[in-house]
């Protein structure tokens, strides 16, 4: 796992980028909030507490991902999920995410040069409202391949990254092998599945933060 400078070669490579994380500090949306959130909209669409512990136990350790819990929650019912996730994002505190023009300006210019994708394990309605916090564009005018969880629906479940199956999803649907592709992501379990499927990965952190990352990446691929 590289920590410091990525590889960028060859020049067919695919960068994917994690959302939460890694285009903003995790702690401006902490978990305690989300977990809130959750809560919040799982009672107002009447789900009791047995049926959220039962689907917490379900989704623990066979289907991993709090968006495959929320979509047990719903009965596997993406229309539902669609609605919860959409609720559940309105309870967020978005405006603590400040405008980006220097990493939007970055993810494009890199992208002009090596073929670049958004992937997050969230619902396209928490994507969107980060994509607009950041950037004021959302994942339909960015200009950028993005997918979301919902993306990687196959067999009634969701594949989020750590899975394996959804990294191999995402370089299918960008048209190329987890060989050729390089993951920028903040969770170091998530980098160590990716690993294990091919991919060449990168830790982002405070410290090296993904704009570092990309300038890097699009000064390496002029020389």
């Amino acid at each position: 796992m590289n920590l410091s400078k990525p590889n960028v070669s060859p020049q067919n490579q695919l960068v994917i980028l994690d959302c939460d994380g890694t285009l903003y500090p995790a702690d401006k949306i902490p978990l305690s909030e989300i977990k809130q959130a959750l809560r919040q909209t799982a009672k107002m669409f009447g789900i009791t507490p047995q049926t959220y512990e039962a689907a917490s136990v379900c989704t623990r350790d066979q289907h991993p991902g709090l968006m495959n819990f929320i979509l047990k929650l719903c009965c596997h019912n993406l229309i539902n999920f669609q609605r919860f996730s959409q609720e559940m994002s309105s309870r967020l505190n978005y405006t603590r995410l400040s405008p980006d023009p220097t990493l939007l300006n970055r993810i494009r210019e890199t992208s002009h040069t090596i073929p670049l994708c958004i992937f997050t394990n969230n619902s396209r309605p928490h994507l969107d409202n980060v994509l607009t916090a950041l950037f004021h564009q959302n994942s339909s005018t960015l200009g950028i391949p993005c997918f979301s969880i919902e993306d990687t629906f196959d067999g009634h479940w969701f594949h989020p990254k750590q899975s394996g199956a959804g990294l191999q999803m995402i370089c299918a649907k960008m048209g190329t092998i987890p060989n050729n592709a390089i993951l920028f992501d903040d969770t170091p379990p998530v980098l160590k599945t990716a690993a294990h499927q091919g991919l060449k990965t990168c830790l982002v952190t405070q410290t090296t933060p993904l704009s570092r990352y990309l300038h890097h990446m699009t000064q390496k691929s002029r020389s």
